[in-house]
């Protein structure tokens, strides 16, 4: 998808290329689970909106707007529906690794203050409105992987790539969405919705 009309098109365009790739590593990752738990319904919107990820999440627009994104279309959405408030954690530049372990680049941003991991700080906000927040949306992977593209050639470091991408899939699978899935039951009963 790269060439000529090199710098301005090479900025962008590998974004959303990899945010493809992400979500579908996600929809490979989630569909086996969706599949064992076809039966299983979704709870529905509830008083409290949580979104955690990077800078799509925090609304980042290239027009340096970042009073817009999808979280406050979803969020719009979503009141009609009775949610009654939202906390933006998105930080611009999360990675997985940075999710877990702290170190988000561009923190001094957040339009939801926290300190610490942006992990621990969606952990602490759904245990302080225990069953009172749903959906949690989770937009994460993208900042994982840029860094293995080259923007000038659109060259992929392939070696490095899979490496992240296994790194992305291990802190995925066995770390984010395992806690953040337990942090929405109560009592055994899942009480929020988990999108990615």
């Amino acid at each position: 998808m790269c060439g000529c009309n090199a710098r301005r098109r090479a900025r962008f365009l590998p974004k959303p290329l990899l945010i493809c790739m992400v979500l579908a590593l996600g929809l490979l990752v989630i569909a086996p689970t969706a599949t064992a738990h076809a039966a299983q319904r979704l709870v529905g919107p509830k008083k409290d909106y949580l979104a955690v990820g990077n800078s799509l999440t925090f609304g980042f627009q290239p027009d340096l707007d970042f009073n817009d994104g999808f979280v406050n279309d979803f969020y719009s959405n979503l009141q009609a529906h009775g949610v009654q408030a939202d906390a933006n954690m998105g930080c611009p530049g999360e990675t997985s690794v940075t999710f877990i372990h702290g170190g988000c680049s561009f923190s001094f941003l957040r339009k939801y203050p926290y300190l610490g991991p942006q992990l621990n700080a969606a952990l602490v906000y759904l245990a302080v409105h225990r069953g009172q927040v749903s959906p949690v949306t989770l937009d994460i992977g993208a900042n994982d992987l840029l860094p293995d593209i080259n923007a000038k050639t659109c060259q992929l470091n392939t070696t490095k790539f899979a490496s992240d991408l296994a790194t992305l899939d291990t802190n995925l699978t066995q770390v984010i969405l395992p806690q953040l899935h337990a942090a929405l039951i109560v009592n055994g009963v899942l009480t929020g919705d988990l999108v990615m």
